[in-house]
């Protein structure tokens, strides 16, 4: 069919094209966000032991992307683009989901694509709500002019017009679901981008509203046809898709109400453990460990007779000299120069390979970062099994539910200085604790919390909890480390809720604050640690 004048094809580069993916495995679902990535990508694959006994539990449309978020709604003109682009970059062949459908061309001021396009959008508003809610917020798009493999462009028409041609055939509002068309420039070509608003509970179920008898013997549309969204394709509803809206329409179930909060005074904390910082360190140890000084014991003073000498004098003068020897004797070096070098640069290099895990560590064992969250139900009824979800976008952030979670080898013990014995290193030690004399090698993880995942950006996810009416209860204390380009601003993290009692999802975002100032090596390493047993 031709698209006219304006619609060129736009082929995409070889390089993207040898580098395709499956679009079904492009999309990150809100429901499975907590996959990491390579567990994903081997999971979806086959490769991992158990796989194929775990697949059920992930549906056929919810399948994790590494490139288009659908955590959220796609609003922003970037995030719209994006999806073109992902949909381009899938192979041929590529079959759509239950929330978005592509078309390479449609010609829309013919009656046919007008039908077309209508019974795409009831098909997005007759969907379940809670299982909508999975991906974009509920949210579906039906894009034109562009298709697996290419970007191809579509003739611009006046949106009024398209909203007059479309409905006809969906409605009115208010008696009609709720959609919006615009255009959405992608390399100088214009695609047709309609945005069809997540499905409520208590939505009557939208029909056909008017008959469509097309030319030439296909089958016609009557009024009245009700149409669903199923994976990759829209169809009439059967019997028991019908129930399922009939129950959508008559019965609006209770729904989540909560509200997650933050401690007013709690920030997160930028920890700079930078390849410079780590140097900084190692030429500060190089220099303070040094080398090899003998120093030259001096003889004892002989006892020559003096005017003013006493016997009382003589005695203290020998018991100094014997102290002194047996003293000498006792922090003796056993160490050789070359052994001495060879401990230090041992030492040196080990830490310079701990040092990042041992800030971080030291961070969390002296309560910087520290994250203290409430869920509170804003209703007069209980939830059962809430689980909430939070996730910092930004690069460069992770959480910790505690220090033994830090990964990393564990700091390496400082040599005693040259000419030092091995007692008194332990009397001096024990009299300069730092975080670096406490080990996470060993220690006892506490009950399970949550998870966390830190690749790429962070996400928590916090174990399930049952919550009273109007009641406010504590989440288990975060640690949330930043990078110090962060320090004094304001990250904002988005999160969401669910409950085995009610349905569908819950959700918003909190700002927390970043406290403008990264402790240096001294204030994570030198001070007294405080474990934070008391705080979980």
């Amino acid at each position: 069919m031709s698209l006219g004048t304006a619609s060129r094809v736009l082929p995409l580069p070889k390089s993207q094209r040898s580098r395709r993916t499956s679009f079904s495995t492009r999309v990150r679902p809100a429901a499975h966000q907590a996959y990491s990535r390579p567990y994903a990508a081997a999971a979806l694959s086959g490769t991992l032991p158990g796989a194929a006994a775990r697949a059920p539990t992930m549906p056929d449309n919810l399948r994790v992307t590494l490139d288009l978020d659908t955590t959220r709604a796609l609003r922003s003109l970037d995030r719209q683009v994006a999806l073109v682009r992902t949909i381009a970059a899938a192979p041929e062949g590529e079959p759509e989901t239950d929330w978005v459908e592509w078309k390479s061309e449609a010609d829309l001021s013919k009656k046919e694509w007008q039908a077309t396009l209508a019974r795409h959008v009831l098909g997005f508003a007759n969907r379940l709500p809670d299982r909508a809610a999975r991906s974009c917020e509920g949210t579906a798009y039906l894009l034109v002019g562009v298709e697996p493999g290419r970007i191809i462009g579509t003739r611009v028409h006046d949106v009024a017009k398209i909203n007059a041609w479309l409905s006809a055939y969906v409605g009115s509002a208010p008696d009609a679901p709720e959609w919006a068309a615009t255009y959405v420039r992608v390399d100088d070509v214009d695609l047709l981008l309609i945005t069809v608003e997540p499905p409520r509970w208590g939505d009557p179920i939208w029909t056909f509203r008017k008959e469509y008898a097309p030319t030439g013997g296909a089958r016609a549309i009557r009024e009245g046809t009700v149409f669903v969204r199923r994976q990759g394709s829209t169809d009439q509803a059967d019997t028991k898709e019908l129930r399922a809206l009939t129950d959508r329409a008559s019965s609006a179930p209770g729904r989540l109400a909560v509200e997650l909060q933050l401690e007013d005074d709690d920030r997160g904390v930028p920890v700079d453990d930078s390849p410079a910082v780590v140097t900084e360190w190692a030429e500060g140890e190089r220099e303070s460990l040094g080398g090899p000084q003998v120093l030259p014991i001096q003889a004892a003073e002989s006892a020559e007779p003096r005017e003013a000498d006493t016997r009382a004098v003589l005695d203290a003068e020998r018991k100094a000299l014997v102290f002194k020897s047996s003293l000498e004797r006792f922090v003796a070096e056993t160490r050789t120069p070359a052994e001495y070098a060879e401990t230090v640069a041992a030492f040196i290099e080990r830490g310079s390979a701990a040092l990042p895990a041992a800030l971080r560590r030291g961070a969390i064992a002296h309560g910087l970062g520290r994250l203290r969250l409430w869920v509170a139900n804003l209703t007069d009824r209980n939830f059962t099994q809430v689980m909430v979800e939070l996730h910092f976008e930004q690069p460069r952030v992770a959480a910790y539910f505690d220090r033994y979670e830090v990964e990393g080898p564990d700091f390496p013990s400082r040599p005693a200085t040259w000419g030092a014995s091995t007692y008194q290193k332990a009397i001096l030690s024990s009299l300069r604790p730092s975080i670096l004399n406490y080990p996470v090698t060993g220690l006892t993880p506490r009950p399970p919390r949550g998870s966390i995942d830190n690749s790429g950006s962070s996400r928590v996810r916090f174990d399930p909890i049952d919550i009273r009416p109007d009641y406010k209860h504590r989440l288990p204390t975060i640690y949330l480390l930043v990078s110090h380009d962060y320090r004094g601003e304001t990250l904002t993290a988005s999160w969401s809720a669910t409950a085995t009692n009610v349905s569908g999802i819950v959700g918003g975002t909190i700002q927390v604050p970043i406290a403008p100032d990264t402790p240096t090596l001294g204030d994570l390493l030198s001070k007294t640690a405080t474990d934070d047993e008391s705080d979980a």
